[in-house]
């Protein structure tokens, strides 16, 4: 009787674990993985979130993966709707044949359901070729690449913001109306920053000089805000420079920042201060995304 006892259990626990590694089997056959390719700036990688929530609202069972550098990873990790990030070291690891070979032997994800290879980079469509996606959707640019393009309906392109441009890729799977949603961006708690409402950030400086916000405008705002404490926000050589340059005049309500926060850092700060002035950077989209 014991004996009897004993195996049917054993044969009860073995129909469970079956059916407990089916579930999972056809959870994942079920799941469409979409992976969006970019290796840019910080701002352009939050303006590819409108497109990863509308990937999210129309498709219940999709899994949105961003392929970017490590520098840029924790401005796709913490988007609305981004489940993973991959590293892609284009510029060392994976910058050789060989090593793009090896990233795509090692990408953990098959079967991938689509890939947006954002600004119709030459490498990021052979990237998406080699991980045989079912759907390469990007815009054509006249050249031989274009013969990798693989969609549903014809992609036209528009003359339209960065963000709008990156959504409608999605016209290439779907007749669905599409729908130019808010960044979001949800940082994890960071540590405590002394910065209330108190205080106003102002960034000048962003990679095109065009853009930038000229010194003498900033010392009027510090002038202008005395009744706030300034903070200086920004990176790279060119921001640094000009926050010394401010850091030398002493004023009373300046904090120089310029490369002393990770942009989790920055987004927890953006959320508790005041106001931001800025020009068209990274900075000022990150600010929009953490209301």
């Amino acid at each position: 009787m014991t004996l009897i006892y004993l195996c049917v259990n054993f044969y009860f626990i073995l129909g469970k674990l079956i059916s407990f590694f089916y579930l999972i089997y056809r959870t994942n056959m079920k799941k469409k993985i979409f992976v969006i390719i970019t290796n840019s700036y910080m701002g352009d990688i939050l303006l590819l979130n409108s497109l990863v929530q509308n990937i999210k609202s129309l498709y219940k069972e999709s899994f949105v993966v961003v392929l970017t550098d490590k520098q840029h990873q924790d401005s796709a990790r913490y988007q609305q709707g981004v489940d993973d990030v991959v590293i892609w070291d284009r510029e060392e690891k994976h910058k050789s044949l060989a090593g793009t070979i090896k990233f795509v032997l090692e990408f953990p994800y098959k079967n991938v359901f689509a890939t947006f290879p954002l600004y119709s980079s030459d490498r990021m469509i052979i990237l998406s070729v080699l991980l045989r996606s079912k759907y390469i959707l990007f815009y054509k640019k006249g050249n031989i690449f274009d013969i990798f393009q693989k969609t549903k309906y014809k992609i036209i392109k528009e003359d339209t913001t960065v963000q709008k441009a990156n959504l409608l890729l999605l016209k290439g799977l779907t007749k669905y109306p599409l729908f130019d949603m808010p960044i979001k961006f949800n940082p994890p708690k960071s540590a405590e920053f002394p910065y209330t409402k108190d205080y106003i950030a102002i960034c000048a400086v962003t990679s095109k000089p065009e853009k930038d916000i000229p010194i003498e405008t900033v010392e009027y705002l510090i002038k202008e805000f005395q009744n706030k404490q300034i903070l200086f926000l920004g990176c790279g050589e060119k921001a640094e420079a000009m926050g010394l340059e401010l850091e030398s005049k002493n004023y009373l309500n300046f904090i120089n920042l310029v490369n002393k926060t990770s942009i989790t850092e920055l987004a927890c700060i953006l959320q508790k201060i005041s106001g931001l002035i800025s020009a068209d950077t990274g900075t000022m989209h990150l600010a929009c995304a953490v209301d």
